[in-house]
This record gives structure tokens, sequence and C-alpha cells, in this order.
């Protein structure tokens, strides 16, 4: 995409899989768990193949357990929890697109 924004919501992460390289996406938020596969399996499959740099943020569900591993979660750029604050999103995909290797900012409008 040349400008702007494009948004695509899957409620499947085998969809996902299936049309990543046409959806070519620089940022993705998924949920741990779709419906029919878990967002740590899914994103292990992208990274595997080794095609794919984008980042992801986890959103971990309001009734997910605390427990000190899930900030280790490997593969996720961050995780955030459900219901989301929408400030600190926009000032983490901020963070994120600062980061990135080709300067681009995901923020960006035109």
């Amino acid at each position: 995409m040349s400008s702007g924004h494009a948004l695509y919501c899957l409620n499947s992460g085998r969809k996902f899989l299936e049309n990543v390289e046409t959806l070519a996406p620089d940022l993705v938020l998924v949920t741990f768990e779709s419906a029919d596969i878990q967002a740590p399996m899914m994103v292990k499959m992208l990274r595997g193949s080794g095609k794919h740099a984008f980042q992801i943020i986890l959103l971990l569900p309001p009734s997910a357990p605390d427990f000190p591993a899930v900030e280790k979660l490997p593969n996720f750029t961050l995780n955030m929890r459900l219901p989301l604050n929408v400030k600190a999103l926009m000032q983490h995909i901020g963070g994120i697109s600062r980061h990135l290797r080709d300067g681009a900012d995901l923020l960006a409008t035109g």
C-alpha cells in the first residue's frame, strides 16, 4: 500500500496464515486464541518460515492468569491485556514504528 492504512479483521489463524503473503502486514494484533489456532502456534509457524519480519502484538484476554512467562513469550513484539487502553496501544505502535528497519512510520497517514 503506497499511503494510508488498511485494516483486516480475521477470526481464523489458519485463514491469516493462508493469506499472509497477500495481506503483507507491517503490524499484526492477535488475540491469544482464534477460532482454530492459538496465537503462539500461529506465530511459531510464521517465524519458522523465515519469510516474515512484521511486528506482532499479542492481546491477552482479561481472564488469562498473570504468570511470569507471559512476558517472555517468544516471537511477539509485545503483549497487552484486553480491554486495551487505546492511548497506550498507540504509544506502543509509535515506539515500534521508530524501530522498524526501513524507518517507516506505522502511524503516518500520507
